[in-house]
């Protein structure tokens, strides 16, 4: 197991913090619009998780999630949010986005 973190963990970071980076200004960009209000939303192929997410509308202000909130979707093991969750990825693949409410 240590062996194939060794090889796929940096990847890993990479994709997710790419994610991050890319929601992160999106939501800077909107917030210096003048926005006062995001959306998530599913792009492309999503797991439960993703789905019970989409559309979920909050101010700017506001995060989607905070750490130890747990999300629960029937048929999904619950995903406990490690640090607050102002923008995607949800998860390792995650592919949403946040646009404007």
């Amino acid at each position: 197991r240590m062996q194939e973190w060794e090889e796929t963990r940096p990847d890993k970071i990479a994709n997710r913090e790419v994610i991050q980076a890319g929601g992160a200004f999106i939501k800077f960009a909107y917030v210096s619009g003048g926005i006062q209000s995001l959306r998530w939303v599913t792009v492309g192929g999503n797991c439960p998780m993703c789905n019970a997410m989409n559309g979920k509308t909050i101010s700017v202000k506001s995060s989607f999630g905070s750490k130890g909130d747990v999300i629960n979707v029937e048929g999904t093991n619950p995903l406990t949010i490690r640090d607050t969750l102002w923008n995607p990825p949800l998860h390792q693949g995650c592919d949403c986005m946040i646009v404007n409410a």
